[in-house]
């Protein structure tokens, strides 16, 4: 299967398609070279596209639920914080 055809199944740009084989994530098993070097993937590389997709999707989510409880997190201190009732006597602050 051309590198066009496999995009379009996978609904990826074909730049996506290179840098997952650049970085190790299309292995060797799923990419055949022809002798003009042209890569000629297997049909099984659609459904693993697919699975690293959602994999990296669920990854994405986690990162994102991860910043917004550091973000509530560091709210709820700052919130603290600004409740504390400071005095500046001299310049030296007194809680």
């Amino acid at each position: 299967m051309k590198t066009s055809e496999v995009a379009q199944r996978a609904d990826l740009p074909i730049s996506t398609l290179r840098y997952y084989e650049k970085i190790g994530l299309i292995t060797e098993e799923y990419v055949l070279r022809e002798e003009n070097n042209y890569r000629n993937y297997v049909p099984e590389i659609i459904t693993y596209l697919k699975d690293e997709q959602t994999l990296i999707i669920t990854a994405k989510i986690a990162e994102i639920e991860d910043a917004q409880k550091n973000l509530e997190a560091s709210k709820q201190s700052l919130y603290q914080l600004l409740k504390m009732d400071i005095t500046c006597e001299d310049g030296f602050g007194k809680h």
